[in-house]
């Protein structure tokens, strides 16, 4: 029995190894609850967990070694079944975390009701957010995949590892460009997606990439990147921050900030030796570097200042305009309406700068007045204005609302904007429960807090009541009936108008779901003033 045994795996392995093109069939083992796949680089092998899940797949080479701070390689083949049942190691932060982390960290996760590739479902691709500098694709998709989608979360190089440019990674460089391979860590994502998807049920013709903060931020600059095109028909942004701010440029100090080669070159000299450190010297020395520059009074990749954090550190890591990737400032795409032609689903949350100003060190109103003067120049007497405070509790709500304001509508407007010139649709919502168990935190609606209402994380009853689960349950269904016919209308779906220029309505994901038509136009005409004139940031 156990020669036989052996025969059969052989013969699927044997199968599955030189007849990907054929249609491709799962193996299911009820009393295992394992499913195997084939993809271009071998077999996968995953498990039942309510649908079928295959976790910690490599999408390209491990970027180490030589392969450090160059374009992902695709994924080497893989001779042995690869045991796809858990989430491969985080890439390196910035800081300290619980995650196990690696420089091997370039892997995806897929969760999928239908492994038949006759299912032609849609898929949707998680860009995780961090801020570029911390987080994984550990995010549970089976939720969303039970209303039928293929879901797919993906991991990036973050921080200096993602990020770093250098003349002398330029020089080496065909496109003689670098950084932004945290970029192309997701495009060479999504090309894995086109070439494997269908093996796990799911249409390369709809694919949909939604991510939150840094991720949607992620697609805002796909967007715009050439590279980009026809690696995904849908787009969904959660919070997206800065896009319509000036961008950090290769190598030319832009509107003042500091270009990212500038910034390598004070790390290192010699980034053939850099290479050779470890990742733990590499990570110390590059926030050691960046610290000591911007310390000094350097302005870095945001123009905005980090005066209401006081903890904060510029760290440099961010996607920027190198010329190849992304082509120029995102902000001048935008407002000339050059962006890769898709649908659009985004929005943010009611309370996206609570987060940012826990620590508030501005007591007085003339204190209030020096930060507005010289954070948000040359507008801050206008500012003042629109967001009049003088006690301690109204300067941090004034800044609050500021920096949603700025940080956050004012960018994901100008998608929604630059969208409607190319005639796609584009629906934009914002989000402002706050659940029972998070009221006495005074954070509101937070940054990130949509999240769990996206994923079905309802679980907790301490903190969610039934009027959450139920909300959380029409805004997964918008989400997927979204990336399966690009409108999130549809049953258990209110009505959801497009967005238009002349009327700008947006669904509000409240104690209850209702249409507004109240974006503050004029407020945000004062950062047109602010960050499309050209004046260098001091």
């Amino acid at each position: 029995m156990e020669f036989l045994k052996k025969t059969a795996i052989a013969s699927y392995r044997l199968i599955f190894r030189f007849a990907w093109l054929l249609p491709v069939f799962a193996l299911a083992s009820p009393a295992a609850a394992q499913v195997l796949v084939n993809t271009r680089q071998g077999l996968v092998d995953g498990r039942r967990e309510g649908v079928y899940a295959f976790k910690g797949i490599p999408y390209a080479t491990p970027p180490v070694g030589k392969l450090r701070w160059r374009p992902p390689q695709p994924a080497a083949a893989w001779q042995d079944t690869l045991q796809a049942d858990a989430y491969g190691c985080a890439c390196p932060p910035d800081r300290p975390t619980k995650e196990k982390t690696s420089e091997d960290c370039l892997s995806l996760n897929i969760w999928t009701p239908d492994t038949s590739r006759q299912a032609n479902l849609p898929v949707m691709v998680w860009i995780h957010g961090g801020g570029f500098q911390r987080g994984s694709s550990q995010k549970d998709g089976t939720a969303l995949a039970r209303l039928g989608a293929v879901v797919v979360s993906i991991n990036y190089r973050l921080g200096i590892f993602g990020f770093l440019a250098h003349p002398q990674l330029t020089e080496e460089s065909p496109h003689q460009s670098s950084g932004n391979y945290g970029l192309l860590d997701q495009l060479a994502a999504l090309r894995w997606v086109q070439e494997n998807i269908r093996a796990f049920g799911g249409d390369p013709r709809r694919v949909t990439v939604f991510g939150e903060s840094a991720g949607a931020t992620s697609i805002g600059y796909l967007l715009v990147s050439p590279l980009a095109k026809g690696l995904f028909q849908r787009a969904i942004l959660q919070s997206p921050s800065r896009l319509a701010m000036p961008d950090v440029h290769l190598r030319d100090n832009h509107q003042g900030l500091t270009a990212q080669e500038t910034v390598g070159l004070q790390i290192t000299k010699d980034i053939e030796r850099f290479r050779r450190l470890s990742t733990e010297e590499i990570i110390k020395a590059g926030n050691q570097a960046t610290d000591q520059f911007f310390g000094q009074g350097k302005v870095g990749v945001r123009p905005e200042s980090p005066v209401h954090r006081p903890e904060a550190r510029e760290r440099p890591w961010w996607a920027f305009a190198d010329g190849w990737i992304v082509p120029e400032d995102v902000s001048g795409r935008l407002a000339a309406g050059k962006i890769i032609p898709v649908p659009l689903l985004l929005g943010i949350n009611a309370g996206e700068g609570s987060k940012f100003v826990e620590n508030l060190p501005i007591r007085t109103a003339a204190a209030y007045r020096s930060y507005l003067a010289q954070t948000y120049p040359p507008a801050g007497a206008l500012f003042y204005q629109h967001y009049p405070a003088s006690s301690p509790a109204e300067i941090q709500e004034a800044v609050s609302q500021l920096i949603t304001d700025a940080m956050f509508l004012y960018g994901t407007r100008a998608v929604a904007r630059a969208a409607v010139r190319q005639d796609v649709a584009v629906y934009f919502y914002e989000f402002s429960r706050v659940a029972p168990g998070r009221r006495a935190s005074g954070l509101g609606a937070y940054h990130g807090a949509e999240i769990v209402y996206v994923f079905g994380e309802m679980s907790n009853r301490k903190k969610f009541d039934a009027q959450d689960r139920k909300l959380s349950a029409t805004m997964m269904q918008a989400w997927v009936n979204f990336a399966t016919t690009g409108n999130p209308n549809g049953e258990g779906v209110p009505g959801w108008p497009a967005y238009t220029m002349q009327q700008e309505p947006y669904l509000e994901f409240g104690d209850t779901i209702r249409i507004r038509k109240d974006i503050p136009q004029e407020k945000l005409k004062i950062f047109e003033q602010v960050f499309q004139t050209g004046t260098p940031w001091k």
